[in-house]
């Protein structure tokens, strides 16, 4: 028996950010937000290919994503990265646990724009 998942083909994704390399979109309708947290489908599409330590290639990848605004802390619990919008390599659980972030990193940037969605709503 195999499982197959189909992470999001047909996803509607909506711009929320914007950098000189990366552009930021959430899913919406698989996403919760709230106050203090939240669960959140991301994909990061970035201006040029990226080559990760295990030599695979990606520009973009879609994630999944937990915070808790109040203690600074984020969770990847999907990770899938892509090329040309084509699979090329994804990791179920990276992060087994949250981790604090850093302030003035991507991760701390990331987890600003979900809590200013969860306050938003």
């Amino acid at each position: 028996m195999s499982l197959l998942i189909c992470t999001n083909a047909y996803a509607e994704w909506t711009e929320i950010g914007k950098s000189s390399d990366t552009t930021i979109y959430v899913e919406y309708s698989r996403s919760k937000f709230d106050k203090n947290t939240a669960d959140a489908w991301m994909k990061f599409k970035l201006q040029k290919i990226k080559t990760l330590p295990n030599n695979v290639k990606t520009n973009s990848m879609v994630v999944r994503i937990a915070v808790i605004c109040d203690q600074n802390k984020i969770m990847y619990q999907f990770v899938e990265h892509r090329l040309d919008d084509k699979f090329v390599y994804s990791s179920e659980n990276p992060s087994k646990e949250y981790e604090e972030t850093v302030p003035g990193s991507e991760n701390d940037g990331v987890l600003k724009l979900l809590c200013g969605i969860g306050q938003n709503r």
